[in-house]
């Protein structure tokens, strides 16, 4: 439980820190990793639905935070070693899309981050 509590700070620390770098980030055309991220990203969400739609939470939580969380990671990486920066569209699509998928399992921490890091109207956490 200490492991995932920290895992939901850390997540939290980084939203935080990539909004704030977020004019700094990399805008235009998608690069072939963006594409790939994207297309994680969309993988990961299916997987998701389709595991909360059969009452399979464990594999929901798989596929909606921690699948999400090493694809991120992946493309971080990627960037990086490659001195570009992240995209600014896909860092705010993947922030709203965890904390979407996370909803189910974490509410408290979803509402929150919707809320108070993204700025967003709570009643469209749902969505």
């Amino acid at each position: 439980a200490d492991s995932a509590i920290v895992s939901l700070v850390n997540e939290e620390d980084w939203a935080k820190e990539m909004l704030e770098a977020h004019p700094k980030l990399r805008t235009g055309e998608y690069s072939f990793m963006d594409r790939v991220f994207d297309n994680e990203m969309d993988r990961c969400i299916r997987a998701t639905a389709h595991s909360y739609s059969t009452m399979q939470f464990w594999e929901g939580l798989q596929h909606g935070w921690h699948e999400m969380l090493l694809a991120r990671n992946e493309y971080r990486s990627y960037c990086h070693s490659a001195a570009s920066p992240l995209h600014a569209k896909l860092v705010t699509r993947f922030l709203e899309t965890i904390v979407i998928l996370i909803c189910p399992v974490c509410p408290h921490w979803s509402e929150g981050l919707w809320r108070n890091v993204l700025k967003k109207d709570i009643t469209k956490v749902g969505a």
